[in-house]
């Protein structure tokens, strides 16, 4: 009997190997696939993260035009005003030219009615040459 069992001993041994054996590959197996998928999703991020490198490159690049585009903006606003400020300054000025001219031309006519008021018709007679009487 005992010839009989040897070989069931040695059957049962290798049906215990071939079980462990194959409890070691799936658990190889499933290591592999986790890092063959934590792998493809690091690669997935990386390129993820180079995109958002571009993308943030680009916007740098955009804001920094607007920032010139601005500045530049200011500085033709700032030129624009300064030619207004002189433009009010110069139509101020003509207009205190022309207000003081109404004046002086209103006083000098004032003055030419007052004159002829206070001399008289006589004197208006004289200057005339036409109309000189004799006394």
């Amino acid at each position: 009997m005992r010839i009989n069992s040897v070989p069931q001993d040695m059957g049962l041994d290798c049906i215990d190997e071939i079980g462990r054996q194959l409890v070691v590959a799936r658990f190889v197996a499933e290591t592999i696939g986790r890092v063959s998928a934590k792998s493809e999703m690091e690669l997935k991020m990386k390129a993820m993260v180079e995109d958002k490198n571009r993308e943030i490159g680009r916007l740098r690049d955009k804001i920094q035009f607007y920032e010139v585009v601005n500045h530049e903006m200011s500085r033709r606003n700032q030129e624009v005003i300064e030619i207004a400020r002189r433009r009010r300054h110069t139509r101020k000025k003509r207009q205190k030219i022309l207000w003081t001219s109404f004046a002086v031309a209103a006083t000098i006519g004032t003055i030419a009615l007052v004159q002829s008021y206070v001399t008289g018709p006589e004197r208006s007679c004289m200057t005339s040459p036409g109309t000189q009487t004799e006394k």
